[in-house]
């Protein structure tokens, strides 16, 4: 096991070395920086905003969980991209990503010191600027649900397994990829045989093993062999809220594995959000159990989303379903009241029902919340 450790750490942490920090920009989101007195330092972290929070900016009630990335030199840029195409087609709800580039990777992302990395061993303090400064930091400044996710990779899977154990309330969904959770002599797997999650815990944890079939050094798949007793150490006991899942990557080596894992830890975590039947909820009750029944899950509460609810809405827009429609776009004014868009599709469902006081009506209230709206503007022209 040490030789493993050995071995394996000085490949994971020479890859650190490869990436840099300083850049002065990055391609996808903006870079900000904290001041971290827990860690004595500042801290870049990379922020991503899902396009409707830009192109919705009215939208005072819409709230959006948030994924952390560790390794952020190395993941964010495609994270992004993921997130934002899994929240397109509805797998999950639009997120807003926070990528956290390293400045001492051994130190911070590891939950114990051992003797042959010296800097080791600083993951829960480092997990401590996570939810204590990071995190207030990114509340305060977007809008953001009480809902967080941290990803890891590697050695970062192994600090996002021990924030999970420690139960911190940092992070509510925990995504570890091909974690290294030999650390330590298997610590972590200690741990797990007398994990006790705290009481009406809705957390979920994902762990993904990728295939390497041997290492540097001829050894088996230390990795998966180690993930495999953790999860069989955490088994040993029966939660009642906690969700585990699991996942073998054959197909993927240890870098490879991330986007994968990424994906499907994603689809986990927020199992049942997508409708099976797209157009099936097409009422407001309908609409309102199947998101209560995955708020309930999560334990937060997520709205039918407006763009979700306004392609039930328009497919319903004829006479004969007009009804429908209007209860659909009223379930929008309910959630979204400060969002002029909601008050102009429902207009447009007025007057598919030929209804053309309650549809001036409701335009007159687009345009209030945003004067600028051109299409209200036209559609009110029109009506006079």
């Amino acid at each position: 096991m040490q030789k493993s450790l050995s071995c394996s750490a000085l490949f994971l942490l020479a890859l650190a070395s490869v990436a840099q920090t300083n850049s002065p920009f990055v391609q996808f989101g903006e870079k900000h920086t904290v001041h971290s007195k827990i860690l004595n330092e500042d801290r870049p972290y990379w922020i991503y905003l899902p396009p409707s929070y830009e192109s919705n900016r009215d939208h005072a009630a819409q709230k959006y969980p948030v994924l952390y990335l560790l390794d952020g030199e190395w993941n964010f840029e495609w994270a992004c991209e993921v997130a934002q195409f899994m929240g397109d087609t509805l797998e999950i709800p639009e997120l807003i990503v926070v990528g956290i580039p390293n400045t001492n990777r051994a130190r911070d992302l590891t939950p114990t010191p051992v003797t042959n990395s010296v800097s080791s061993g600083g993951g829960p303090v480092f997990e401590r600027f996570l939810s204590e400064e990071l995190a207030p930091e990114i509340d305060a400044k977007w809008r953001t649900a009480p809902y967080r996710i941290l990803f890891g990779h590697s050695v970062g899977g192994v600090l996002a397994i021990d924030a999970f154990l420690r139960q911190t309330n940092g992070f509510q969904g925990y995504i570890a990829i091909d974690p290294s959770l030999w650390w330590d002599n298997g610590i972590l797997i200690q741990r797990a045989q007398r994990f006790t999650p705290k009481t009406n815990s809705h957390d979920a944890v994902f762990i993904a093993a990728a295939n390497w079939p041997h290492n540097f050094y001829g050894e088996t798949n230390s990795n998966k062999h180690a993930s495999d007793l953790f999860l069989s150490a955490l088994n040993t006991n029966s939660f009642s809220s906690i969700r585990i899942g699991y996942q073998f990557l054959d197909s993927e080596d240890h870098g490879s594995s991330r986007l994968l894992g990424l994906y499907n830890g994603l689809r986990f975590i927020f199992e049942g959000y997508k409708p099976t039947n797209f157009y099936a909820l097409d009422t407001p009750a309908l609409l309102q159990d199947h998101f209560k029944t995955v708020s309930d899950r999560l334990g937060f509460q997520i709205p039918p989303p407006e763009g979700y609810v306004n392609k039930i809405g328009n497919s319903l827009l004829n006479p004969a379903h007009a009804d429908k429609a209007i209860g659909c776009f009223k379930l929008n004014v309910t959630n979204y009241p400060a969002a002029a868009s909601v008050y102009s599709h429902l207009a447009e469902a007025y007057l598919a029902k030929d209804e053309k006081q309650m549809a001036i009506q409701n335009y007159r209230k687009a345009l209030e919340l945003n004067p600028n709206m051109d299409s209200a503007k036209e559609a009110l022209r029109k009506l006079r």
